[in-house]
């Protein structure tokens, strides 16, 4: 069996930044929906190359809802750090 290094670093890579999405979330930070969204699509193009059609339709159907949540988290002015002075 061969391993496919590039595939398997680039792989680590975009799950890795999904993590990382996380703790932005866990952090109260918008930003986690632009790291998710770019995560879903590389997931998304990847599982459509690997024929994998209903777990790229469903990967496509998260960016939406990354944006979605982005701009809710806008309207209600979650995340938004608050500078009071101190």
């Amino acid at each position: 069996m061969q391993i496919n290094w590039i595939g398997e670093g680039i792989d680590l890579i975009f799950s890795m930044m999904g993590k990382w999405g996380r703790w932005q979330n866990n952090k109260g930070r918008k930003v986690c929906f632009l790291v998710w969204s770019v995560c879903a699509l590389y997931w998304g193009c990847r599982d459509l190359y690997l024929n994998l059609f209903v777990q790229s339709f469903f990967c496509f159907v998260s960016v939406g809802l990354h944006a979605h949540g982005y701009w809710n988290w806008k309207k209600n002015k979650i995340g938004e750090v608050k500078n009071d002075g101190k």
